[in-house]
């Protein structure tokens, strides 16, 4: 099987470009009556070559300065350039700019020069003309160019051209391998009985017919009815080279401004981003923090405010990590290359890579933010799951979104790579994070017999505290009921017991109602159960309430006491006389009153009662 390669055919307009093509494959990339008319390239054209077991795809951009982002949207699939400079002219400023632009693409130990119309020098120049060329061009590209004389009215060095360019290197330009495929639309067309067709540079992953996609903005969803490479259909086409996709359920008409085809998950859309940016050292313009450009990548051209993170501004030259707000949503591949422009007056400052899409919360910019830049280098450095980790680290028992974690490492991460794991709402949180709340809850149980998961501790979401609470009965030691977390040792036990009769103590003779206490607890039940059979609380009978209502031994011995102080004589005494003399409200003393009068402490007749001393005060069942 022959090797794929892209090749983008740059440089200044009216230096050759479509006419070397045409030289090289016998195609016609000028398709459009305007293009033809004018003489001029406006749209990407394409061709393609057979040479020495490798095929190219030949990517003709418009070379005028007007139509940079059309250029752009071509060198987003390119794996080489073929630039190429008029012998009579020399460098011009579209060469300059698209030169910086194939150096943000990564572009630049790949870059071919074929200098054509060497037939307009005449020959005792050539040498020289050459050897001017080649230190400019040296010096522009930040390398030693291979730079070879072309004529395509004589046919001189095409041969040369075809086999040196067919002996590139080929390897793919993106920074990691993707779990799926994606295609910025760079053509897109109804075919008669077919529907819709897009073309554009397949990247990431294989595509194949009646592979699901999602169109992205706008997250619509189709499926692929027909893959064609050079007009032949397929059944799978690899990444690296120019394809046509003829998609189902899908019009026209649905496709967004700088559309994107991918695998469904696996495009971010959002309205901004974090990158890498170098500022081109042949602009000589610094970036500020807060200026306005113009965002290019992909089939992308939108307006953005820069915001660098790391510094005040951005020398031509130098990197640096910058967050990106976009006026409008935009469909992106972290990884990806991107273009920034001034916007006026009009030129290329520099560009980079996409490290992230920014969620609606990380909006707010704060320069200098230690785990922000940490994970910003991580994600530069391509270990994505360096930067996930950093992440989940700085969220605590927030954690991440599954987009988050999507973006950084893929789909199908697993919990064991990241030091993570995903809870019932799809959110990821740090192992780490979550032993320290499962600690906290331990804590919990430990001081007060219980911790109540519905909302021992606000700041953690609920999904995060049942996933600490499920780790600590798992390792065991503990057990889960109602909603709560117990302890299963007996001395935890205890401490609830010994907790609630400190409660009911404190409250005295104020008569406290089981079911508010105990609720549908089974400990509570359990621990209240206990001390009513150890006699150290008393329930009280009382005929008009529907609740079973406590008091502590020690408040109901009490209230005996001061009754006997009271009536040392034997008198008769009211509801009304009790309830001045214990200091109660009438609600809290009839209880009082009917218990003592079933545990035979008093005897009533009519509303007047007595002391007797003929039973037991505590009573009880």
């Amino acid at each position: 099987m022959s090797r794929r390669l892209t090749v983008g055919v740059i440089g200044h307009v009216d230096h050759g470009k479509t006419d070397l093509v045409r030289a090289l494959t016998g195609m016609e990339t000028d398709r459009l009556e305007e293009e033809r008319r004018r003489g001029l390239s406006i749209v990407l054209g394409f061709a393609w070559l057979e040479a020495e077991g490798a095929t190219l795809d030949l990517i003709d951009t418009p070379g005028h300065e007007a139509f940079v982002r059309t250029m752009v949207l071509g060198a987003t699939g390119f794996n080489a350039a073929l630039l190429v400079v008029a012998a009579d002219e020399g460098i011009k400023p579209q060469t300059r700019e698209h030169l910086a632009i194939a150096r943000i693409f990564g572009l630049a130990p790949r870059i071919v020069v074929a200098v054509s119309k060497i037939d307009r020098v005449p020959p005792v120049e050539r040498e020289a003309r050459l050897a001017v060329l080649s230190a400019q061009l040296r010096v522009l590209i930040g390398a030693p160019a291979h730079v070879i004389a072309t004529s395509v009215r004589t046919g001189e060095g095409l041969d040369h051209l075809r086999a040196h360019l067919a002996a590139l290197p080929h390897s793919p330009l993106e920074r990691a391998p993707k779990p799926g495929f994606w295609l910025p639309v760079d053509r897109a067309f109804n075919k008669p009985g077919f529907g819709l067709v897009v073309t554009g540079t397949l990247h990431g992953a294989p595509i194949r017919t009646g592979d699901p996609v999602e169109i992205a903005p706008g997250r619509l969803r189709g499926q692929v009815r027909q893959v064609q490479v050079h007009g032949r259909e397929v059944a799978v086409a690899e990444p690296g080279g120019r394809v046509a996709l003829n998609l189902r359920r899908i019009a026209l008409s649905d496709l967004p401004k700088g559309a994107l085809i991918a695998a469904p998950g696996l495009a971010a859309v959002a309205g901004g981003l974090d990158v890498q940016l170098r500022i081109d050292h042949d602009v000589g313009v610094r970036l500020k923090t807060g200026a306005r450009v113009r965002l290019l990548t992909g089939g992308v051209d939108v307006g953005a405010s820069a915001h660098l993170l790391d510094q005040v501004a951005a020398e031509p030259g130098q990197c640096s990590f910058v967050r990106l707000q976009t006026d409008q949503p935009i469909a992106m591949i972290p990884g990806a290359r991107f273009v920034l422009r001034r916007p006026s007056p009009a030129v290329t400052l520099g560009g980079g890579t996409i490290l992230d899409a920014l969620d609606a919360a990380s909006a707010r910019v704060r320069r200098g933010d230690p785990v922000m830049l940490d994970r910003l280098t991580a994600l530069a450095k391509n270990d994505r799951k360096g930067a996930a980790r950093i992440a989940l680290a700085a969220a605590g028992c927030q954690g991440c979104s599954a987009a988050e974690i999507a973006r950084w490492v893929g789909a199908d991460a697993g919990g064991a790579d990241l030091n993570a794991v995903r809870l019932r709402n799809g959110r990821w949180v740090g192992r780490t994070a979550l032993a320290a709340l499962a600690a906290r809850l331990a804590d919990q149980v430990s001081e007060r017999g219980r911790a109540d998961l519905s909302g021992a501790f606000p700041p953690a979401p609920h999904e995060a505290i049942e996933a600490a609470a499920a780790a600590l009965v798992e390792r065991g030691g503990f057990r889960i009921s109602d909603g709560t977390l117990h302890s299963t040792d007996a001395s935890t036990d205890r401490m609830l017991q010994s907790d609630m009769e400190q409660q009911f103590r404190a409250a005295g003779l104020v008569a406290r109602p089981l079911a508010t206490i105990v609720g549908e607890d089974p400990a509570r039940k359990a621990a209240v159960g206990q001390l009513l059979r150890e006699g150290r609380l008393v329930r009280l009978r009382h005929a008009q309430s529907r609740h079973v209502l406590l008091l502590h031994e020690s408040a109901v011995a009490d209230a005996r006491a001061r009754l006997r102080a009271a009536w040392l004589d034997g008198g008769a005494f009211t509801v009304a006389a009790v309830r001045d003399a214990l200091n109660l409200t009438r609600r809290d003393t009839l209880p009082l009153l009917e218990h003592f009068d079933a545990v035979g402490v008093t005897l009533r007749r009519g509303d007047l009662r007595k002391l007797r001393e003929t039973r037991s005060i505590l009573g009880g069942d």
